[in-house]
């Protein structure tokens, strides 16, 4: 009897967890950092993400033109990225909202520091959120004995409630994947400039 309560306590206990957020990979390279004080230039960068922002500019495609050119907002720590745009899919055209409230925090892992930069999109048009809702990128952080030091980030993309793999996911996967380069251009940018802020 004991043990068929347990099995009944764990049961419930699994039907009523939250279920795992699955994602999509983006990419992952490598920043090299070769300032001899690269742990403190990385320190000057993730408490600035705004800087990084700024220096950002959207990509797009044959497909896409810009409706109202990028915003930057917020405050240094939480910036605030928005743009519209308009994005063609044979003879059909809809308006997307690109709504990205940004956040860096640091965290646990294996490397000499580890943070984690998050864009919740979850003011984002309709077609962005249902498919996906917050990009993710995983920064990993290693210093070498002169100074210098490398970024190893890791982009995802989570996946959203009516996430499916049809024909609105793989334009939303591509807009999404096609900012990634001038994200990273934008953070070498910044890198550069907090060597001597």
């Amino acid at each position: 009897m004991k043990s068929f309560a347990l099995g009944c306590a764990l049961a419930s206990l699994l039907v009523s967890a939250p279920a795992f957020s699955a994602s999509d990979f983006l990419t992952e390279l490598t920043i090299p950092i070769e300032s001899a004080r690269s742990s403190l230039v990385l320190e000057r960068t993730v408490a600035d993400p705004k800087a990084i922002f700024l220096h950002y500019e959207v990509a797009l495609d044959s497909s896409t033109s810009v409706v109202r050119p990028l915003k930057i907002s917020g405050t240094t720590t939480n910036p605030i990225m928005q743009v519209r745009l308009k994005k063609c899919m044979g003879p059909i055209c809809r308006e997307v909202d690109l709504d990205g409230s940004i956040h860096v925090a640091e965290i646990r892992g294996d490397c000499d520091r580890d943070f984690q930069m998050e864009a919740d999109l979850a003011r984002s048009s309709q077609e962005v959120r249902d498919m996906y809702n917050r990009l993710d990128v995983k920064i990993c952080y290693k210093g070498a004995p002169d100074g210098a030091g490398s970024l190893l980030m890791r982009a995802s993309a989570n996946q959203g409630p009516k996430y499916s793999g049809g024909f609105m996911q793989k334009e939303m996967f591509k807009m999404l994947k096609l900012q990634i380069p001038n994200i990273v251009k934008a953070i070498k940018i910044t890198l550069k400039e907090k060597e001597n802020p």
